[in-house]
């Protein structure tokens, strides 16, 4: 091809500066941005005749904006596109392609060559390309290319258009100068080689047909070999690789005297065999310009060989001979090779090297169809003349001598005959030792039959010796065994012959699936109708489905005589499934015929749901007797002697069985009732779907789809039904499904507040929903999943229960519970059990009892201690029984230095104390974790007044030592009921009343101090709330809700209390958590950072704790912006910056989970060219990311 294209450009003087060539760069033309390039060539090329985008992707729109630039190009010559629609979608080739041509058509080009090859777009796009060549500019095209582009019926196609242009161009006094077609691989067959070979013929100028492996047939070749006689200049002729037969061979060797321009035949691989290559011998002895001559593969046995290279040996003009990969044999090889001669071996090519020997003895060299043989046979003697010469009459062994050929005189040779001349044939009724001459001399009997019988004529066929009438009785009687069809309950309404396809969706081509009748049958009582097909011969089933109301039969395009529709559940492999047919049919009018009784099955099939008609039940036959069978014996022949005692009977009986039970006889249908038990019984094992717990809202069938992200597109997830549970007792409800047959999970995931299911691109029978955490594969996996119904109605059934579980999210229903019980009914059982044990260890409610009295309360915790216990065990509350010296024995040791005490110490040491402490001298050194007189400090003692040992909570400081009071809890300075985290302060003992000044309020937000001494004048209720240092101030109020809702820098700054924060945000919601997050990147400083850290460890540590990790995780993605949101308009609300300094300190904590840890790092990581653009140091971010 690429010789040919040189060819053409010499011949038309086509320049560089003339040629856009874009061959083999691979670029993908999406849109008019990536057709940029293409355009701005073609509009600086004014006088471009060849535009070459071979090799490349072509789209829709990129193609209408190549179109406009080639509507002022009326210079083009040369369209170049082959392989220019890799990777696209079928349905996106036509509108390319009708975007182009019509673009030609207005810029009124004069084409030359059209190369479409390797684009694969079947009849469509033949279609799309009829208004180009039916219009002006394909007169001049004298080239055209459709190479591996599975036309099919485009091919027909094709052939229209070239007849209806070549009409046109009568018309206008002009004609078609097409030259080359080439169309090899496309499926075309008979229908597509009949009507191209038609075009041709009304043409007449074609010098290069090319139609490689098409399937092409006899009736196809034939009509080819009628195309040659009305193509005198024809050059080339391949036809490689089709199903050609002897008989097509033979019909184009009959053509191949009216081809004397032809150079080249390729016929190998077309199973021409002998038959095929001796004719072929005999009619190219004048084709004196033929060059190439390739038969190889084709079976062709010795005397075919031989014959070939005979009449090669005389071409002068032939260049190359294959003969390769035929059945010649060693012996054969030899014999073609030496009828070549030795000076013509060079034609060989390749050789004979991979010839596969002679065929065994049990190979016809093929089955001769003896009807058509005959038919051809009279045909040829009609149309030969007559020959007169005579031939000399074989040796005969027969009655009579035949005629000379030609003449009137019978020949007479010596045979076995009963001519004139001597046989031996007349001996039987012939005198031949009678007296001619009428002498005496004779021989006794002379003129009888020397075999004749001597009884002849007296008795006639009396005396002819009888064939005996033997027969042979079985020895073995079979029983008649009823073979059942499936077919006995319907009737036959339709039934004709018809070829079957089935559409390979891999393959992406229509393949035949069997010849046969296409029958369609109603069930006698149910009233279905199925479409039934069996294969011939094998009888297999490959069509077998019911014809149901939303059913619909088209005819397929470019053909009148086939139909196409689609089944969910054919069973001609036995398990139902989706198979998209075809139906060809012989004519039109069988077609129709076909169609009507299809259409009449379907409006007369049942609604689905309706009851269907009983089949009656047969009768039961009445139980045979068994036959009497007298036993076998010798004295019963002498009393029948009459009868043959070994004749045959016309209906023996069935030879008797003897059953164990007993002596009685009965037939070989006699089937005892057995019965087996197991040896080994198997305990029966409950399985557990999971589902127990849950009401099933919803349930249909559908077909499921995941979007591949890697792949960008939707995937077949699985087909099976789709349920919408619902669990009362957690009040959560999931969806779920399983596929068919194998029942493995496709989807199973919780139904969410956030999940919102939408039409997919305004299909209402296609709804799209995400899920954060999908289980069907076990680990928890972010899916988008579209489920596709069979209807609008069903879809919107699934979306009304699905969001009804979304309403009733947390509603717990225990009503219908049976195991659900009352919390008192609980515990009672808990303490009724613990009762008990507790008076089988101690023997007796008497003694349980007694020795409860031994044991005291705590006023505090309420906990039982023992009696003799001088304070709680919990909460070190002295005991109001124990003596006063019990309290003070309980005193460590006070040595010098530090020490680490648990439980009550005293003097003046320093060192850490646990519990409860005497009163230590100011400046004594050490930590105190409780109060000195039966309380709880955490900090340094300070000096105290005696006071009642009045239980109570302090972490500091001591409370004054004045107040006696109820129990408290202080964190921070000492003051009535307040906290007290703290160094120990010497607190003055509290001033007198006066009736004149009003004491000041203590502040509802009480300070707090980490080590410093607050101020004793400062009142509050938690002493001051600082840091490391001191505090006169009392936090001012904060309204967390309005933080939450909008935050400030200003109120920020006043916070110290992240737990706070957390309790007004949803934690519930990783959306919502995540949006805060956000909002508050956008307030906080460098002063306020650490309550940010803070605040967001409390949010993400009560959040992951009550959410799916992988949830919170990907909202936390989209709010720092490196994900997309699925809803529509979503801009992330944060600065980037102070996002993911926050992030960047979240995920080194430990309830950060790792997982989540890694896939941030991860997104940071694939966005840290972008990240480092928008932020000013970020080293120090990505260490904390380990990037």
């Amino acid at each position: 091809m690429a010789d040919n294209l040189a060819a053409n450009l010499a011949k038309f003087n086509v320049k560089d500066d003339r040629i856009v060539s874009f061959e083999g760069k691979g670029v993908k033309l999406d849109n008019a941005q990536t057709a940029e390039d293409i355009v701005r060539a073609i509009e600086t090329c004014t006088n471009m005749e060849i535009l070459n985008l071979a090799g490349n992707t072509l789209g829709v729109e990129a193609a209408q904006e190549i179109a406009n630039a080639l509507q002022s190009r009326p210079t083009l010559k040369f369209a170049l596109w082959k392989d220019m629609f890799t990777g696209r979608l079928r349905s996106e080739i036509p509108p390319s392609l009708r975007s182009l041509s019509s673009a030609m058509i207005i810029a009124g080009t004069q084409l030359i060559e059209l190369d479409l090859s390797d684009n694969a777009f079947g009849p469509d796009g033949a279609e799309a390309i009829r208004s180009l060549l039916t219009s002006p500019v394909a007169y001049t095209i004298q080239t055209l290319k459709f190479q591996n582009n599975g036309l099919g019926g485009g091919g027909v196609i094709i052939a229209d258009c070239l007849k209806a242009n070549h009409a046109r161009a009568k018309k206008e006094g002009k004609s078609l100068d097409l030259r080359t077609f080439i169309a090899g691989r496309n499926r075309l067959e008979n229908p597509g080689a009949k009507a191209l070979s038609e075009a041709f013929s009304l043409l007449g100028t074609l010098e290069q047909i090319e139609v490689i492996q098409n399937g092409i047939q006899y009736e196809g070749v034939a009509a080819i070999a009628d195309c040659i006689k009305h193509s005198p200049n024809l050059k080339i002729l391949n036809l490689n690789d089709n199903i050609m037969t002897p008989r097509g061979a033979i019909a184009i060797a009959k053509a191949l005297p009216s081809a004397t321009m032809l150079e080249t035949l390729n016929l190998g691989d077309c199973l021409v065999k002998s038959k095929g290559a001796l004719a072929i011998a005999e009619n190219i002895e004048g084709l004196t310009n033929l060059k190439e001559l390739i038969l190889s593969y084709n079976e062709i046995q010795e005397d075919g060989g031989e014959a070939i290279a005979k009449t090669c040996s005389k071409l002068g003009s032939l260049t190359t001979l294959d003969l390769d990969g035929n059945h010649f044999g060693d012996e054969g090889k030899t014999k073609v090779t030496n009828a070549l001669g030795t000076s013509k071996l060079s034609l060989l090519k390749p050789g004979l090297d991979n010839d596969e020997g002679v065929p065994s003895d049990g190979e016809d060299e093929e089955e001769p169809d003896k009807e058509k043989e005959e038919k051809e046979e009279k045909e040829e003697k009609k149309d030969s003349p007559e020959k007169t010469k005579s031939v000399p009459a074989p040796f005969v062994f027969g009655s009579s001598a035949p005629k000379l050929v030609g003449s009137d005189e019978p020949n007479k040779p010596f045979g076995f005959g009963t001519g004139s001349g001597f046989s031996f044939g007349n001996l039987g009724g012939a005198n031949i030792f009678a007296n001619k001459g009428g002498d005496d001399h004779t021989f006794k009997g002379a003129g009888t039959a020397l075999f004749s019988s001597s009884t002849a004529g007296d008795g006639g066929d009396d005396n002819i010796e009888k064939e005996p009438d033997v027969q042979f009785e079985a020895l073995v009687h079979l029983d008649k065994v009823e073979v059942k069809t499936g077919e006995e309950d319907d009737d036959e309404v339709y039934k004709h012959r018809a070829k079957l396809f089935r559409f390979d969706k891999d393959a992406g081509a229509w393949k035949e699936r069997g010849v046969g009748d296409m029958r369609i049958l109603q069930n006698k009582f149910t009233k279905k109708s199925r479409l039934i097909m069996r294969r011939d011969i094998i009888l297999k089933i490959c069509c077998n489905h019911l014809i149901t109301k939303e059913m619909e039969m088209k005819p397929n395009a470019g053909s009148n005589k086939s139909l196409v529709w689609f089944t969910t559940s054919d069973y001609a492999d036995g398990e139902p499934k989706p198979e998209q047919l075809a139906l060809r049919f012989k004519t039109p009018e069988i077609c129709a015929d076909f169609l009507a009784a299809f259409n009449k099955a379907k409006d007369e099939s049942p609604a689905p749901g309706s009851t269907p008609t009983k089949k009656p039940e047969p009768a039961e036959k009445p139980a045979d007797k068994p036959a009497k069978t007298e036993p076998f014996s010798f004295a019963s022949l002498a009393a029948n002697a009459e009868k043959a005692a070994f004749a045959a009977k016309a209906s023996p009986q069935k030879s008797p069985v003897k059953v164990s039970d007993g002596d009685a006889y009965r037939e070989d249908g006699y089937e005892p009732d057995v019965q087996f038990e197991p040896i080994v019984k198997l305990d029966k094992v409950e399985i557990s779907s999971g589902t127990e717990n849950e009401d099933d809202k919803f349930t249909h069938r559908c077909k499921l789809y995941r979007f591949d992200k890697d792949a960008s597109q939707w995937k077949e997830r699985g087909l099976g039904d789709i349920s919408v549970m619902w669990n009362k007792r957690e009040g959560k409800g999931r969806v779920l499904m399983r596929r068919e047959q194998i029942l493995k999970l496709c989807c199973n995931h919780l139904i969410t507040a956030e999940m919102e299911l939408k039409p997919h691109q305004g299909n209402d029978k296609f709804l799209v929903w995400h899920t954060y955490a999908d289980f069907a594969e076990e680990e928890p996996r972010f899916e988008q999943l579209a489920a596709r119904f069979k209807t609008a109605e069903i879809a919107g059934r699934f979306k009304a229960a699905f969001e009804e579980c979304q309403q009733n999210l947390g509603k717990v229903d225990l009503s219908e519970d049976p195991e659900a019980k009352s919390a008192e009914e609980a515990i009672e059982k808990v303490n009724i059990s613990e009762t008990a044990s507790s008076q089988a260890e101690t023997g007796g409610m008497a003694a349980f009892l007694a020795k409860q009295k031994e044991k005291w309360n705590c006023s505090v915790c309420n906990l039982a201690n023992e009696k003799s216990a001088a304070s709680c065990i919990a909460c070190q509350t002295a005991n109001p029984d124990a003596p006063a010296d019990a309290v003070d024995n309980k005193t460590t040791d006070s040595g010098s230095g530090s020490k680490f005490t648990f439980g009550s110490a005293g003097g003046n040491t320093g060192g850490f104390t646990f519990g409860t402490g005497a009163a230590a001298p100011a400046g004594a050194g050490g930590f105190n974790f409780g109060p000195p007189a039966a309380g709880f400090t955490f900090g340094n003692t300070a000096p105290a007044a005696p006071a009642a040992a009045t239980p109570s909570f302090s972490f500091g400081a001591p409370k004054p030592a004045a107040a006696a009071e109820a129990p408290s809890f202080t964190f921070g300075s000492a003051a009535p009921a307040t906290f007290q985290f703290g160094a120990g302060v010497a607190t003055p003992p509290p001033p007198e009343k006066s009736p004149a000044k009003e004491e000041p309020k203590p502040s509802l937000f009480a300070g707090f101090s980490f080590g410093s001494v607050p101020k004793a004048d400062s009142p509050s209720l938690g002493g001051v709330q600082t840091f490391g240092a001191s505090s006169a101030g009392a936090e001012a109020t904060v309204d967390y809700p309005k933080f939450v809702a909008e935050p400030s820098e200003s109120i920020l700054e006043k916070i110290t209390k992240p737990e706070s924060v957390t309790e007004a945000v949803d934690c519930t919601s990783p959306g919502t958590v995540a949006s805060f997050v956000g909002k508050l990147s956008r307030v906080m400083s460098n002063k306020t950072s650490n309550t940010s850290n803070e605040i967001v460890d409390s949010l993400l540590a009560t959040c992951f704790a009550q959410n799916s990790h992988s949830i919170l995780t990907n909202e936390l993605l989209v709010t720092m912006g490196l994900i997309k949101s699925e809803k529509k308009d979503f801009k992330p609300d944060s600065d980037v910056e102070n996002m993911l300094r926050l992030m960047a300190h979240a995920v080194g904590q430990e309830y950060f989970p790792p997982s989540s840890a890694k896939i941030i790092s991860a997104f940071v990581k694939k966005d840290k060219d972008v990240l480092s653009n928008k932020i000013s140091d970020c080293t120090d971010l990505f260490r904390s990311f380990q990037i």
